[in-house]
């Protein structure tokens, strides 16, 4: 069963979100166009950062615990995540676009968040340029970060809730993939610095992933 541990954690993000969507009136499926324009857009350039890493030894899969094949170089289950995760991510903000009014909030607050997040990337960035998953993880989350703030999303009180969210989920699932582990970094390309076994990285990858998906689908959605 180890051998399945990946797939499972994918088909357990996916499967039940895609039938809440079946049965319930937030129906992330319909929007099909824009989530695939997106994945193309945002999945396809964080999966080529991720088979550069593994080529580069930035960190790997534990063979206990995914499928043997490998596609351009990372398992099948990782190709999977960059569609599973996004999507279960579009329910939950389809959730919070049900229940949360969408009021405005003070111009301060999206300011002062940004501001902080940057500062933080940019300070993690030139304090450990040499560590390979750290620049690129703040280099991604400033990339974010200057898109993300040409958004109106911010300026909502829906946005705010969803990054809650999205911080809570993000905690449990990457909690499970690095405790297990599943993933495993390699010590030189990191700052060290974890939450319980997730390292500091991945909040900002985390960040940078999910908020340019969202942004970049509520785009496209628009379009369409």
């Amino acid at each position: 069963m180890h051998n399945y541990a990946y797939l499972v954690f994918n088909l357990l993000v996916f499967v039940p979100v895609f039938i809440l969507s079946l049965k319930t009136d937030v129906k992330p499926h319909r929007h099909w166009r824009a989530f695939i324009g997106t994945v193309l857009l945002v999945s396809v350039p964080f999966l080529l950062w991720d088979m550069w890493a593994v080529s580069r030894q930035h960190w790997d899969f534990n063979s206990n615990y995914v499928l043997t094949q490998r596609i351009i170089g990372l398992p099948f289950e990782e190709l999977l995540f960059f569609v599973t995760v996004p999507f279960a991510m579009l329910y939950v903000w389809g959730v919070v676009r049900k229940y949360v009014t969408n009021t405005a909030i003070r111009l301060w607050v999206p300011l002062t968040a940004l501001s902080v997040a940057a500062g933080s990337a940019t300070a993690l960035l030139l304090l450990y340029w040499d560590n390979g998953y750290t620049r690129l993880a703040m280099i991604a989350t400033l990339i974010a970060i200057a898109i993300v703030a040409c958004s109106n999303l911010i300026f909502t009180k829906r946005f705010w809730v969803f990054q809650g969210a999205l911080l809570a989920i993000f905690f449990v699932a990457n909690w499970i993939l690095t405790a297990v582990p599943v993933v495993v970094y390699s010590g030189v390309v990191i700052i060290g610095t974890k939450a319980l076994t997730i390292p500091i990285e991945d909040f900002f990858f985390n960040f940078a992933f999910i908020n340019l998906f969202l942004v970049v689908f509520n785009w496209l959605d628009h379009r369409t």
